[in-house]
């Protein structure tokens, strides 16, 4: 009450960097996706002597989320999930798909968190971070259902899950130039990525409404 006479606007944020950092593929497709030049190469050669492969769960592949002075745990780290079923998230789902040109979005409901997936890529098989989501719950609504009870002004969604983008992204290669070989090297576009968090946004933007109009909804980073 003090902030809202003071004109002072509190948003509650839903993410972050350890939110939004999946360890194996942040490894393999972002600091290691790119050749040896990435700004976060040194990690891999430091922890798994310049070879990916020696990346695995007990180096945190690599320390490449955070570095071993943080005494984080695979546990600490999590991803934004894709409630499959809930009505709201179908919605915003439904709301994007019809917005949507070509390429057609794929939801790939089966990355859960706290669930196993197998890289197709790879056939390496990871624990996936964060946790399972209880039956029939929906983290946006929960979370709107939050903002609401603390009073805030608004929700600050926090999306930094560069390990999706550049795991799911596509050849977009320039007019005029040479078709793509096995050694392309950008540009790129991120078709998957920019659908996610469409849909997420959507999903808040629907429970706002429904729980909680009038509260605000930002991004820090999309």
């Amino acid at each position: 009450a003090r902030c809202k006479r003071a004109r002072v606007e509190v948003f509650l944020s839903m993410g972050g960097w350890n939110a939004g950092c999946n360890p194996y593929f942040y490894a393999r497709y972002s600091v290691g996706g790119y050749g040896t030049h990435t700004p976060n190469y040194w990690e891999i050669e430091q922890y798994g002597g310049g070879d990916l492969n020696n990346c695995v769960e007990s180096n945190q592949f690599c320390y490449v989320c955070e570095p071993p002075s943080e005494n984080t745990t695979l546990a600490s780290f999590d991803m934004f999930p894709t409630p499959a079923g809930h009505a709201t998230w179908e919605q915003a789902k439904a709301y994007v798909q019809g917005k949507s040109p070509s390429p057609a979005p794929e939801w790939h409901e089966d990355m859960v968190p706290g669930g196993k997936y197998t890289d197709s890529k790879t056939g390496i098989t990871v624990t996936l971070p964060g946790r399972p989501l209880a039956a029939g719950r929906n983290p946006y609504q929960d979370f709107v259902q939050l903002a609401k009870e603390l009073g805030v002004s608004g929700i600050d969604l926090d999306y930094e899950e560069m390990w999706h983008a550049d795991y799911f992204k596509v050849e977009a290669p320039m007019k005029g130039q040479k078709p793509a070989t096995g050694d392309y090297k950008g540009p790129w576009k991120l078709p998957q990525t920019v659908y996610k968090y469409a849909a997420i946004a959507k999903d808040l933007q629907l429970n706002i409404a429904a729980i909680a109009p009038g509260m605000k909804l930002g991004t820090a980073s999309a």
